[in-house]
């Protein structure tokens, strides 16, 4: 009986602070990330106050609470602290400030206090150098009309954005569109995107649509990017990575996205059939039956003496999960689910050696009562 007991306690005990153990747990150098997120080259004069973004990497929506950190943040040597409060996902607004007067090459340094989590990077500043002074001369030069400086060639900045998304039905596909416009430079990029919440993707592998290609000086692309979402209906984000030059910093951008059910989106069913005409191009089918191959990418050209365009169609070739299957799953995530396990394991272990121990007394008892007999 006091052995059942024993196991009980060794069992009960543990499980009923198992929280706490998960909270434990969490207090490590996999709670948060930074990434430095400022892109080259920058002007003179701009001020900057997105300089990193800070990623929660425990939110789930609807568990886990935000969370609060301060960065300690470098710029060629210069020191300065930021306060980042109640960051859910991630946080890039108001993570710094920068402001360069002066042109040449800036090393900005950050790191999240209280852990090991850093980034650095290197930007470079182009433009003349502005000075109290000339910064009130700029001031009123942007609110007059100056031909001088209609005809004066701004210099190009990488840009990028969703332009155009189709409304999201529960397995159905659906396209974005996504505008790709270069510097003064030659680029090497990589996009792909993505329907999650919380840490669960819900459209498949993450980069299971990515689309590689180059891109020239000046130039425009429009990329259009392939996902099914399975999942129930309700709110969700989704997610466009950009990787320029194989850097291992990606530009992101999210958008809040609505998943609908087919039921509902048409009394006779006509919008049910125009969405799917729409997302499986039935109609560029009949009009170009070139389109049939998915590996083909349509070219289009605009005026003379204006910035060319491509338009890239990314196949839809990877597999779809399960609605319930984990992409992502941190280590401190997979360390709590060890964490009964190694308890159970342990109460096992020392049950094991109180068992033997009773049982060496037991023999050596029986052994001195036969000793005792024998006398």
């Amino acid at each position: 009986m006091k052995k059942i007991l024993l196991v009980m306690i060794l069992i009960a005990v543990p499980a009923a602070y198992a929280e706490e153990i998960e909270l434990l747990l969490d207090v490590n150098d996999d709670l948060v990330s930074i990434e430095c997120i400022l892109d080259s080259p920058l002007s003179t004069g701009e001020t900057h106050k997105n300089l990193f973004r800070i990623r929660n990497l425990e939110y789930d929506k609807g568990e886990k609470h935000c969370l609060n950190i301060t960065v300690e943040y470098s710029i060629d040597g210069e020191e300065d602290s930021v306060e980042v409060d109640c960051i859910n996902s991630y946080r890039t607004s108001s993570t710094g400030y920068f402001r360069p007067l002066k042109p040449g090459t800036y090393d900005i340094c950050g790191v999240i206090l209280g852990t090991r989590q850093s980034c650095c990077m290197s930007i470079e500043v182009t433009g003349q150098e502005v000075s109290i002074s000339d910064e009130s001369i700029e001031d009123q030069a942007d609110e007059q009309d100056d031909d001088q400086a209609d005809d004066a060639e701004a210099p190009l900045k990488f840009r990028y954005d969703i332009t155009d998304l189709d409304d999201i039905f529960n397995g159905i596909p659906f396209n974005l569109t996504l505008e790709v416009t270069s510097d003064e430079n030659c680029h090497e990029i990589e996009v792909w995107s993505y329907v999650y919440r919380g840490n669960k993707c819900y459209s498949g592998e993450r980069e299971g649509n990515k689309q590689g290609f180059s891109l020239e000086a000046g130039e425009k692309l429009d990329i259009i990017l392939q996902n099914t979402v399975v999942a129930e209906p309700g709110d969700y984000k989704l997610k466009v990575k950009l990787r320029k030059d194989e850097q291992k910093t990606t530009k992101d951008l999210t958008r809040d996205v609505t998943v609908k059910d087919m039921a509902g989106s048409g009394s006779d069913g006509q919008g049910i059939s125009s969405e799917l005409d729409a997302v499986s191009g039935k109609q560029d089918e009949e009009s170009d039956p070139d389109s049939k191959d998915k590996g083909v990418m349509r070219f289009f050209s605009q005026d003379p003496g204006n910035v060319s365009g491509r338009t890239f169609v990314v196949p839809e070739s990877y597999v779809l999960r399960d609605e319930k299957d984990v992409i992502f799953e941190s280590v401190s995530r997979k360390a709590r689910k060890l964490v009964n396990w190694f308890i159970i394991g342990f109460a096992l272990l020392l049950l094991a050696l109180i068992w033997k121990k009773d049982s060496r007394s037991e023999k050596s008892k029986k052994h001195h009562a036969d000793n005792s007999k024998d006398k």
